[in-house]
């Protein structure tokens, strides 16, 4: 008994510790000199580029986010809703189980087919649309099918392992989207 007494007390006062605001010092070594200078650069290594960073912002709303906190990108708190498919999550607001309104990002691995009774998808991959990207990663927004009311981004990984292995591929499967 007095071994797991004192157990007790480590638990609590490693609970005390974690809890408490630390300030600790960091130092950073680099090697390269490609990428690395970017991580002390606030924010460009968030703007897209086709080449560099194909899943970047755009540069004006990186300026958007430093115009509203000192620590760079900082969001509200967001409910993050992981699925296999989309599939999932319809049916989950079907039943009452999930509000959209609840829901800040999505990541799944595909679409599935469900969407399509009551949302529809618009890709950010596409260059037309990359203006449209709130976060860095984010490859869709779905939208209410009869009120074209913004529900939720997406992360699609299988669309998005796809860009980054072959683009003009996934390019030609975006366009079932508008369909």
């Amino acid at each position: 008994m007095p071994k797991k007494a004192g157990m007790e007390a480590w638990k609590k006062k490693r609970r005390k510790e974690y809890l408490e605001k630390k300030q600790f010092r960091y130092y950073i070594f680099c090697e390269g000199q490609q990428t690395e200078p970017l991580y002390f650069r606030k924010g460009l290594n968030h703007i897209y580029n086709r080449e560099t960073n194909p899943l970047g912002i755009e540069e004006e709303i990186v300026e958007r986010f430093k115009e509203n906190s000192n620590e760079g990108f900082v969001s509200e708190p967001n409910v993050l809703e992981y699925k296999y498919s989309l599939d999932g999550l319809v049916e989950d607001v079907e039943d009452g189980l999930k509000n959209t309104n609840d829901i800040g990002l999505v990541v799944a691995w595909e679409t599935g087919e469900l969407y399509k009774r009551n949302y529809h998808i618009e890709s950010l991959l596409l260059e037309e649309n990359i203006g449209l990207r709130s976060y860095h990663g984010v490859t869709h927004r779905m939208r209410d099918i009869s009120t074209n009311e913004y529900i939720s981004e997406l992360i699609l990984l299988k669309d998005l392992i796809l860009y980054l292995n072959n683009y003009d591929e996934c390019m030609i499967l975006q366009e079932k989207y508008d369909e």
